[in-house]
């Protein structure tokens, strides 16, 4: 009985790493891989999964393409668990954070699907690229500002978004109202030489905000009043303008 309970539990284990070591094999080729996107709504051209657990995003030049400035700050990474690829940044002076959870649809050795959510909406769809010798490129614009001294902006009270959380719920709660017990939510942000707030832009489907819509609607006006300290050079003194993408997850 040890040595059958012993036998499926290994099974099982290399069922599970297997499925993960397919998956990254069939992503990055053993080396890089290419994927061009073919679904209608095209952001990025294509996508570059390497075998060290970097991923670029790239253009119909192949040159690297940025959503925003801490992409050319920081590399950009893959994990694959569970049938979820998570990404995140691989930073030298500070924690690396998850930026993106993405769930694998489908994937095989010329085709991948992939989705912000379970469902068939928002599906990203990508082919093997036909051009897999021709590798990415710098950026032909780089920020002017990412210069040696250069540092991001920081949250000044990195306990406020929580407790605004809190007490969005404790009053919706009182009301009757509807609340997520958790969520993930990205906001896109832009932040000036004096680190307030000017633009908040939502980056999730509206569709996948329901049934909490009052919610949201009450959180995306207190990200409104964070506060950072600006983007600077610590040589200068030079603060910056500074387009951020602002992750929120959530649990109770």
């Amino acid at each position: 009985m040890r040595i059958y309970l012993l036998f499926f539990l290994l099974l099982k284990i290399t069922i599970i790493y297997g499925n993960e070591i397919d998956t990254l094999s069939l992503l990055t080729g053993g080396n890089t891989k290419y994927w061009d996107r073919i679904d209608s709504n095209i952001v990025n051209y294509g996508i570059a999964f390497s075998k060290d657990s970097t991923i670029e995003w790239y253009d119909k030049d192949r040159a690297i393409h940025y959503t925003c400035q801490q992409d050319e700050m920081s590399e950009r990474c893959f994990v694959i668990n569970n049938g979820r690829m998570y990404i995140y940044y691989r930073m030298k002076d500070r924690k690396s954070h998850i930026i993106d959870s993405l769930f694998i649809l489908k994937i095989t050795d010329d085709s991948l699907i992939i989705n912000f959510n379970e469902g068939n909406d928002g599906m990203l769809i990508f082919i093997k690229s036909k051009d897999q010798n021709s590798k990415t490129k710098p950026w032909v614009n780089p920020d002017p500002r990412l210069k040696p001294g250069f540092k991001a902006p920081i949250i000044q009270d990195a306990d406020l978004l929580t407790d605004n959380i809190e007490s969005i719920i404790s009053w919706l709660k009182i009301r009757g109202d509807p609340y997520p017990e958790s969520f993930r939510v990205r906001y896109k942000i832009l932040i000036d030489k004096n680190g307030n707030i000017q633009q908040v832009s939502n980056l999730e489907d509206p569709s996948l905000l329901n049934p909490f819509n009052y919610f949201y609607s009450l959180l995306f006006e207190k990200i409104k009043e964070l506060r950072f300290f600006p983007a600077m050079n610590i040589y200068s003194n030079e603060t910056y303008e500074f387009k951020w993408v602002l992750p929120i997850n959530y649990n109770r």
